[in-house]
């Protein structure tokens, strides 16, 4: 708020409602801050007892690739390669222990030394495509991802995830896109990425029903103390509905539409808008809330019949403006 301040000479370009920097208070941080220092605290002491060569993923990998590159025919027999994804569960989760992907983006794990063990396990100058393929600890990583980072996804959604945070929301979606586009066994008949998904709509349809309250007055309300609690109402709300938006292409389009449109736009949002007696104010209100949707959305031929109704909005603040000149 300080530096929007300072760039603005006030803030006056800042529509209040639409930042995130309010969205945890300073109760929340000092508690999330202790919490972590305590946790921190008991994790020095998981493998104080453990020796080295067994306490990281990179010395445990180094003693299966050396018995898989001098004992192939015993490594196969002891069906290494469908259980080494398990052996290594506990190593990844305490390596990403303090990883939060609502604050940090799935390319600060790829550059961890586990992370490139698990991508560069059992690669030598020798290895070729063909031979690559017929490897069934190439789906090593793959495995790891989807069995210990898409858990933690999910356990941290369920439990933190707020889809009214903007940062929270561009960096969940920015991972989840860049998992599904770097491993295709991440596909729709993948029950934890699909769990992980239906945890995020159930987020988004809890945020529209318990967190989005426009008030609608009988008088205009483009004035004064009220003025100032609609305002915010009315974009906080907006913000929700870009977060939403956000996930078009990793939700369904049925889904976020019926969440984005019909819950949110058509139910709260035009009535907002039907408030305002100023057709300026509410051009202004209605350019907000298209600058948040899909282009695609808006063009005449989407089909995406749910935005008639705020298309015939438009039109009518359209033809006021027309007859106010």
């Amino acid at each position: 708020m300080r530096a929007r301040e300072k760039i603005s000479g006030g803030g006056g370009g800042h529509i209040e409602g639409m930042s995130s920097d309010e969205e945890v208070t300073e109760t929340e941080a000092s508690a999330y801050r202790l919490q972590r220092e305590t946790i921190e605290s008991d994790a020095r002491i998981v493998f104080e007892d453990v020796n080295e060569e067994f306490s990281q993923v990179e010395c445990v990998l180094g003693k299966f690739a050396r018995w898989k590159k001098f004992e192939p025919d015993q490594y196969r027999d002891a069906y290494v390669s469908l259980c080494l994804s398990k052996i290594l569960g506990p190593f990844v989760r305490f390596n990403i222990l303090f990883w939060n992907p609502l604050t940090q983006p799935l390319k600060s794990l790829e550059e961890e030394r586990w992370f490139q063990s698990l991508l560069l396990y059992g690669l030598d100058g020798s290895e070729t495509e063909e031979s690559l393929v017929q490897d069934p600890d190439v789906m090593l990583l793959p495995k790891v991802i989807e069995k210990v980072i898409l858990t933690k996804l999910e356990n941290v959604v369920k439990a933190a995830y707020d889809p009214l945070s903007n940062s929270q929301t561009v960096c969940l979606v920015s991972s989840i896109t860049k998992l599904v586009q770097d491993y295709p066994t991440l596909d729709c008949d993948c029950k934890i990425l699909n769990s992980l998904l239906d945890t995020i709509v159930e987020k988004c349809r809890n945020a529209v029903a318990d967190d989005v309250f426009i008030p609608i007055y009988m008088n205009d309300v483009e004035s004064g103390r009220t003025s100032l609690f609609f305002q915010r109402q009315f974009a906080s709300a907006v913000k929700l509905l870009g977060n939403i938006v956000r996930w078009h292409g990793l939700l369904s389009d049925e889904i976020v539409i019926q969440i984005a449109i019909d819950s949110l736009l058509n139910r709260y949002l035009i009535l907002g808008l039907r408030t305002f007696a100023d057709p300026l104010v509410a051009a202004e209100k209605c350019k907000m809330v298209s600058s948040v949707l899909p282009r695609s959305w808006l063009n005449p031929n989407s089909g995406i019949t749910q935005l008639d109704m705020f298309i015939r909005q438009v039109r009518q603040i359209t033809d006021k403006l027309k007859n106010s000149v």
